[in-house]
């Protein structure tokens, strides 16, 4: 968006004279609202005073957010719609307390943040996408003179499939003074973020969104008081304008908050303000969502949504307040959409969690803490979402303390934090909501309970594109990952839309079977209010149900939810009560322990020293009582059992009675889980089980990682020694949930069957890891439970590992099917093992060793990128009994092009050709791919103070004199850089040949910053912004030189560039083109070309065959055309690469032969 362009659009949204107020807190109710604390109780929505309080009642130690959703209504971004939210921010009660107000998509649950959310504390400004991936977080500007009395505003425009995304920040007490303002696009390829990355990267055009104020509370070291922010003005502009809520009426209505399900979330409307705090610091990261439910928003082409809040001040200076459009097929838990966030000395625009497009530290803004204005401004552009956040000075006639636009593309953009931009896609086009959210930024579990307070929730919508809207599902009920209900519960909602909903256009689908008004669905209300409700469970389920409704017009809306109906008399062990080093032995365990308080009525933690009735403070062995690959005891991640490397942190699960039974937080009881899980870890856990048959549940919660994998094993040799054995007995295969906790089920090793486990007395089971959570907190698991069943009968073979997975994408190195089957009370028969891909039977191999046998098929020949492949294993055992196994995977992998490459042989002068550009440090360029293609670019409008070529041997380059960077050593400097003088905003681009044998090849990029490889215009490796170890692998489709480009660029910092190959089978690493070693992969600066397709022809078929120059070849249709001559005539094509004549014609006096 140009600057005029802003200045225009942000002038009709200031003297717009029909905002429409969703609620201005006046009648000191808070209805409209709903909250989401995660469940926890904690939160609170206050309106008192004619403002809107988002609070929490205790410190939750960690951080946290209650969230408040506008449900009665919901927005759409549309092409050629332009939504602004905006709220005003009254106060925050503490520096840390973060504000947020967002735009979630109706199909996301609040807890997972992932929109498009304006987030502001002291000193941050964020836009964000989701839960710590934020487009940019400034903390600089003229807005931080105003910490509270501001107005929040996020602005979102679609265009094409792009959303354009403006944050402001208002001056209340300075006539709506902008002090901040910044535009942003989010396209459908994945943007630049300073934080985290953009992933899903498509914006969230056509998505049904609502209105979300949220106070984040940010206490990362568990040391904060309760955090509270005071909002009013909740406002909507669409067209010309539109309000959310100004939190006058003192309720909370139409928010629904997040906080984890832990109840220590707050929203509260107070004085016209809407307070989003903590009740208890929770002693680590947590934040508090308020999703504004009533209305969603969709990010079109040609469509700006803008959300705004005011942030009135935040408790303390690591509460980030964060305003979101999070769509509403992502929960909020997982803050996927684009958030702005802002603490003290942080303005962040996130695309989710730790996924940054920007993290601004300095600026005018950093100055103001309170009465700012959080302005989140999405433009839907072609496939792209250009975001803008701004944050302005409510005191000072909104004068704009901050500006900052990205553009979220389709592709891989560029972020200053975080992962890579995975998946790229912008939220073009999906449904979302107005999210405000509290981060408490407790990262080492000293700091007080968080609280951020808002006013003034706006949003304002430009350019829409139909009028109909998308039918919202509400009120829903039981919670998300509700646990340990009775049969008797029902499943009741709410449905409102503008058209009508019949009866039959809703249904729920429970665990498979569809549930609609004609089998069971009770459907009342009136066509634009249904209340929906099904009843009829069975005791001892775990749930997955999906309401669907769908309006007249055909558009829809979505709501997964689980939850089960175990029984809370099943047994369940805790992930951290695995055991310990007693009085005389290691392997020691209880089996009824009690549940007590973190700390002691003199304040003291009861894991210092342990009490002997209960796990907490108890010390294992390593190596006996569990393995953990962090060897760091004690700290804010190490609360329940401290002196072991075993990570234990509050798990945020919903409360189950034991816990409520025994005080619940109000006593300072915390139902704590394990964290920080790494490949090969495992726990131990011993108990005494009543005889039976059990199937098992792994409770968890997986955040930000497409799936995890455990095995539960029986421990089957002494358990108080070390080098124990064990036997497998079924997987845990998780995917992703947000920060909601679901049940895994164990299964077999394909996840496919339930299996069932057999147990009776004192029994030692071994949970064993086999993924990393790369995050280090973003997997959590709380508990097993054992639910009994009947008898199973033998046990037969059973499947314990496999690969490829179901729905698993395959690249073509591991290209091949691997299962193992284990033998357990029948033994498996080998021949009657069988395997069929796409319906056909293939030959597989089956070796055996005890009772173990591997089956093993090699896909041979390759099949194409981009295929889908359905398996089916079968086999039997000794009985004649047949088990059967049916999945798909997907082949993805890149594959050279074979045109333009060059016989084996063709190259010369070997090395590669290097340019590098170097601007000036004064002109601060931004770290990405595009910056470095723009800085090469002929006739660059980028000053060069260097432009210098070079020829290399290698690629293994340092800024650093005699450096060892990376897997070698020697590096050399990078060309034209004296190593005295300044190293940054370089771009380098490296140009050889490489002779390739036909096959699958590997190569390898050690680079700071950006890198991508490329032959023939296609990218078969990249990594777009920071430092980065990148594997990628390739197909070649025959022997040859085959042109490839790099591109590299560095900003600020270290630099250092390798590049080099990994041998398939040794792992072994060799730079491209060492002359050391031999067999290293040859590059030529030159290459001859290939030699033309010419038409030979011979009055034989044994020749003598000459070229035809009377042949007229057309290339591109594939075919040749030779006049004809005599009677018999044969013919052949002379190519570089092996053609095909697919079909003679002969007419007119002509032959036309074609090929491929």
């Amino acid at each position: 968006m140009k600057a005029a362009a802003v200045v225009a659009f942000f002038f009709t949204l200031i003297h717009s004279p029909v905002a429409k107020v969703l609620d201005d807190f006046d009648d000191n109710k808070v209805t409209g609202w709903e909250k989401f604390d995660f469940g926890s109780g904690n939160g609170f929505l206050k309106e008192e005073d004619g403002q809107f309080t988002i609070g929490m009642y205790q410190a939750p130690k960690q951080p946290f957010f209650v969230a408040a959703t506008f449900d009665s209504q919901t927005y759409t971004i549309q092409d050629g719609v332009t939504l602004e939210f905006r709220i005003d921010l009254i106060e925050a009660n503490q520096p840390e307390a973060y504000a947020a107000v967002g735009f979630i998509p109706k199909d996301t649950p609040v807890s997972q943040l992932s929109g498009y959310s304006a987030v502001k504390d002291n000193g941050d400004v964020i836009l964000a996408k989701g839960l710590n991936k934020f487009f940019y977080d400034i903390t600089d500007g003229v807005w931080t003179e105003t910490p509270e009395n501001i107005t929040l505003s996020i602005s979102m425009t679609g265009k094409g499939e792009s959303v354009v995304m403006t944050v402001k920040i208002l001056d209340i007490e300075n006539n709506n003074a902008v002090l901040f303002e910044q535009t942003s696009i989010d396209t459908p390829d994945a943007d630049d973020f300073q934080t985290g990355t953009d992933s899903p990267a498509g914006p969230f055009l056509g998505k049904p969104g609502n209105f979300v104020l949220l106070l984040y509370h940010n206490d990362t070291n568990g040391s904060l008081p309760a955090s509270t922010v005071t909002l009013d003005n909740a406002k909507v502009f669409q067209y010309e304008s539109a309000t959310l809520d100004d939190f006058n009426d003192g309720k909370v209505t139409d928010w629904e908050k997040f906080d984890f399900g832990s109840g220590n979330g707050i929203l509260k409307e107070e004085e016209g303000k809407l307070n989003i705090g903590m009740h208890q610091a929770p002693g680590q990261p947590f934040f508090v969502a308020a999703t504004y439910e009533a209305k969603t928003f969709t990010i079109e082409d040609g469509t700006t949504i803008e959300f705004s809040v005011d942030l009135i001040g935040a408790n303390q200076p690591d509460s980030f307040a964060v305003l979101s459009f999070i769509p509403k097929d992502n929960p909020v838990s997982t803050l996927i959409g684009y958030s702005l966030a802002k603490d003290i000395n942080d303005i962040l625009l996130a695309k989710g969690l730790g996924k940054y497009f920007y993290d601004k530290t300095e600026g005018d803004w950093i100055e103001r803490e309170e009465n700012i204005r959080l302005v989140l401004s999405m433009t839907g552009t072609g496939n792209s979402v250009e975001v803008t956040t701004r944050v302005l000075d409510l005191e000072n006639n909104q004068a704009v303390l901050f500006e900052e636009t990205v553009i979220d593309t389709v592709g891989v953009d560029n972020f200053e934090t975080g992962d890579a931009d995975d998946p790229p896609a912008s939220f073009i086009g999906k449904p979302g909501n107005f999210v405000l959210l509290l981060y408490h930024n407790d990262t080492n579990g000293s700091l007080p309970a968080s609280s951020v307070t808002f006013d003034n929730a706006h949003v304002s919508v430009f350019g829409s594109a139909s009028e109909n809207q998308p039918p919202i599902i509400t009120a829903v009920s039981p919670a998300i990952s509700s646990m340990l209900l009775p049969a008797s519960t029902k499943i009741t909602f709410g449905v409102n839309d503008d058209q009508g909903i019949e009866p039959d256009g809703i249904s729920v689908t429970l665990n498979g079977t569809i549930y609609t008004s004609g089998n069971g669905l009770t459907v009342g209300g009136t066509a634009t209010a249904r209340e929906v409700s099904l009843g009829g469970l069975t005791a001892g389920v775990n749930y997955h149900a999906v309401i669907t409704v769908t309006d007249v017009d055909g558009k829809t809306d979505t709501r997964n939810l689980y939850f089960d109906t175990f029984s809370r008399d099943n047994l369940m062990i805790e992930s951290e009560d695995y055991n310990f080093e007693g009085w005389d032995d290691y392997g020691e365990f209880i089996d009824d322990p009690k549940v007590v308080p973190e700390f002691d009525e003199n304040e003291e933690p009861n894991s210092v020293g342990g009490l002997e009735d209960s796990y907490i403070g108890q010390e294992g062995e390593p190596g006996i009582d569990f393995f953990d690959t962090n060897s760091g005891i004690g700290g804010p991640t190490h609360r329940y059992r401290p002196n072991d490397g075993v990570s234990t942190v509050a798990a945020l699960d919903l409360p189950r009675p034991k816990f409520i039974e025994a005080g619940g937080a109000n006593k300072g009881v915390v139902d704590f889980g394990v964290c920080e899980i790494a490949e090969g870890e495992w726990l131990n856990y011993t108990r005494t089980f009543k005889a039976g048959h059990y199937e098992v549940y792994l409770r968890q919660s997986i955040f930000d990682i497409a799936s995890t994998l455990c095995t539960l094993e029986r421990v089957t040799s002494a358990t108080n020694e070390e080098e124990q054995t064990t036997e497998v007995l079924g997987s845990f295969l998780g995917r992703e949930s947000g920060v909601e906790f679901r049940n895994t089920p164990l299964t077999d090793g394909l996840g496919l069957h339930p299996v069932v486990v057999s147990l009776s007395g004192k029994s030692t089971l071994r949970l064993t890891q086999h993924s990393t959570d790369a995050n280090g907190a973003y997997w959590y698991q709380n508990y097993l439970l054992f639910r009994p069943v009947a008898d199973p009968g033998k046990l037969r073979p059973l499947v314990i590992d496999g690969a490829p997975l179901p729905g698993s994408s395959v690249g073509a190195a591991d290209a091949g099917l691997s299962v193992t089957v284990m033998d357990r009370q029948t033994k498996l028969d080998v021949s009657s093992v069988k395997v069929a891909i796409n319906g056909e039977e293939l030959g597989a191999e089956v070796s055996t060793e005890d009772g173990i046998s591997t089956i093993s098929l090699a896909l041979d020949p390759l099949p194409p990128s981009g295929e889908s492949l359905q398996v089916q294993l079968s086999y039997g055992d000794q009985d004649g009994v047949r088990q059967v196994f049916d999945w798909s995977f997907h082949m993805v992998y890149s594959a050279l092009s074979a045109e333009g490459a060059g016989l084996p042989g063709s190259g010369s002068d070997p090395g590669f050709d290097v340019r590098l550009v170097q601007a000036p440090l004064e002109l601060n360029l931004n770290s990405s791919l595009a910056r470095a293609e723009a800085q090469l670019a002929e006739g660059s409008d980028i000053e060069a103070v260097v432009d210098s070529t070079a020829v290399a041997e290698v690629i293994n380059y340092s800024q650093d004199v005699d450096g060892s960077s990376g897997n070698f050593p020697n590096d050399t400097l990078f060309p034209g850089i004296d190593p005295e003088e300044n190293h940054d905003n370089m771009a380098m681009e490296t140009l050889t040949h490489l002779e390739l044998s036909a096959g699958i090849h590997q190569f390898g990029v050690v680079a700071d910053d950006s890198f991508k490889v490329e032959s023939g215009g296609q990218v078969i490796g990249i990594h777009d912004g920071g430092s980065s170890t990148t594997q990628f692998e390739f197909v070649v489709p025959k022997d040859g030189v085959y042109p490839f480009r790099m591109v590299w660029e560095e900003t600020g910092g270290s630099a250092h560039l390798e590049w080099y190959s990994i041998d398939l089978d040794t792992g072994t690493k060799v730079l491209i083109n060492d002359p050391k070693t031999a067999d290293s992969i040859k590059a030529y600066r030159t290459m001859a070309a290939p030699p033309p397709l010419t038409v030979q022809s011979a009055s034989a078929v044994t020749g003598p065959y000459a070229a035809d120059d009377a042949a007229v070849i057309d290339t591109v249709a594939g075919t040749a055309v030779i006049p004809l001559s005599g009677n018999a005539r044969f013919y052949r094509l002379s190519s570089a690469s092996a053609l095909k004549i697919s079909s003679i014609q002969v007419a007119n006096g002509k032959v036309t032969l074609k090929y491929e």
